[in-house]
């Protein structure tokens, strides 16, 4: 299982109470109850627990940075996080530190996913 969460401007300002990253006293949005109900779910089906969390279209700090793939944990080349419970809060952190942009590219997520299930194949035979 990869997760990849969509952090340009079209989703709302993240201070606005139509935004869908929008994280109030509830402490839940859109993003943060899709995440947690298909996750729940998802997370037996993968062996050691270990999920892979990343984000596209947000300018980063500490050099505002856009990027179309980054890993929420802050580790591209560890991406993963300990179970839902650890990519919803690496997804919490990351939220309140990137700021939205644009535009709306899939590829380079694409290609990094697919990068890693390719390592994981190869690793795996040999």
């Amino acid at each position: 299982m990869n997760i990849a969460i969509d952090f340009t401007l079209s989703n709302g300002k993240v201070d606005k109470p139509n935004s869908l990253h929008r994280i109030d006293s509830s402490n839940q949005n859109e993003y943060l109850h899709a995440l947690t109900a298909v996750g729940n779910i998802l997370q037996y089906y993968d062996a050691d627990k270990e999920i892979p969390i990343y984000g596209f279209g947000a300018t980063l700090p500490p050099h505002k940075v856009k990027s179309h793939c980054f890993a929420l944990n802050g580790d591209i080349f560890e991406p993963e996080c300990n179970g839902i419970e650890g990519a919803v809060e690496a997804y919490k952190h990351s939220i309140r530190r990137a700021d939205l942009s644009g535009p709306t590219r899939f590829n380079e997520i694409i290609q990094e996913i697919n990068e890693r299930c390719e390592a994981a194949e190869i690793s795996a035979y040999n």
